[in-house]
């Protein structure tokens, strides 16, 4: 009588740092209501993780490994800082939001 093999569980692949940086940007993005203040921070994790991103979608289609999850970290990347800059961009067109008189 011979075992089956054993079914990978989607704890045995490790999830990207895109992923992570990603999700963190937009989560930070758009779950915070303090957007003035966590937007400069979270636009460099979320260039962070864009790069990442590319780094790690090239390296898994040269190893011919799945890439959904590099594409899915690099998606949120870009979207978290677009979401970033548009915050900061109103923020620098909008000083009187800073300091009411």
């Amino acid at each position: 009588m011979t075992l089956p093999a054993p079914v990978p569980s989607s704890r045995s692949t490790p999830v990207p740092w895109s992923l992570w940086l990603g999700a963190f940007s937009v989560g930070g993005l758009f779950c915070c209501p303090f957007w003035v203040v966590t937007s400069p921070v979270l636009l460099p994790l979320a260039l962070a993780g864009a790069f990442r991103g590319v780094r790690e979608y090239r390296t898994a289609r040269r190893a011919a490994a799945p890439v959904g999850k590099a594409v899915l970290g690099l998606v949120l990347s870009v979207l978290g800082a677009a979401a970033a800059t548009a915050c900061l961009v109103y923020v620098a067109a909008h000083p009187d939001l800073i300091a009411e008189d």
